[in-house]
């Protein structure tokens, strides 16, 4: 599971290619967050809890597999209130350079 931060193009080429090197081994959905990007004109509530509860939504609960969340910067913050609000559903979490 793939947890988007902010839609940056050198983000984006980040993710292709760590998704062509992950590509048969593992399936990374990376959704627009509700009220960013594609999604903004989405109907609130918005934030990081809504970010949180959304994720979950997509992986669906039970998990259909293991769930790694992953996030950098604001992604960070989303993947560790994910766990935290449903936390049968990560069986770990990927926090590169997670902002304090």
């Amino acid at each position: 599971m793939a947890l988007p931060s902010r839609r940056r193009p050198r983000t984006a080429r980040r993710r292709a290619r760590v998704a062509h090197h992950l590509a048969g081994r593992v399936t990374p959905p990376a959704p627009d967050l509700r009220g960013r990007a594609h999604s903004r004109a989405l109907p609130g509530p918005y934030g990081i809890a809504a970010h949180a509860d959304d994720m979950a939504a997509v992986v669906g609960e039970p998990a259909r597999a293991p769930v790694v969340p992953t996030g950098h910067s604001m992604g960070a913050f989303t993947a560790t209130l994910t766990a935290a609000r449903h936390p049968d559903l990560p069986s770990a979490l990927l926090l590169p350079a997670r902002p304090p």
